[in-house]
């Protein structure tokens, strides 16, 4: 009878300890996005960095980068971010980017023809703030 009182009491502990545990996960600072209506928001930067990474890869593809090596890579994807920063960064996009509207974006941008300089990410009206926005 002692050991079952005692194993009841382990039980009893553990799962209390479990409980709040996961309460307090749960009370964390919340992620700086919410959910929008087409399927979830990423922060702002990880928006921007997809943008970049897009907007590069297809340059390096297209051959338009100056020597085509990764320093020149690295520096697309700096221009390309700082750039995109102030497009679609936590001033413009407070509930940071719509998810869903950001692959389409970027399905755009990498299937952009290499024929001549390709245009800027903006030109595509996908592309645009106002509907990266996660709302």
């Amino acid at each position: 009878m002692f050991i079952r009182s005692i194993r009841s009491v382990v039980f009893v502990s553990s799962a209390t300890l479990t409980l709040a545990l996961v309460a307090c996960a749960h009370q964390s600072d919340p992620q700086p996005t919410t959910a929008s209506a087409s399927g979830g928001a990423l922060t702002n930067e990880s928006g921007v960095n997809s943008l970049a990474k897009a907007r590069c890869e297809r340059e390096a593809q297209c051959h338009n980068l100056a020597g085509g090596d990764d320093k020149d890579r690295r520096d697309c994807v700096h221009d390309v971010r700082d750039a995109q920063s102030k497009v679609v960064g936590p001033d413009v996009c407070q509930s940071g980017i719509d998810k869903a509207n950001l692959d389409k974006c970027v399905a755009l941008l990498q299937d952009q023809l290499c024929e001549g300089k390709l245009g800027t990410i903006e030109s595509f009206p996908e592309c645009h703030a106002d509907r990266l926005c996660a709302k």
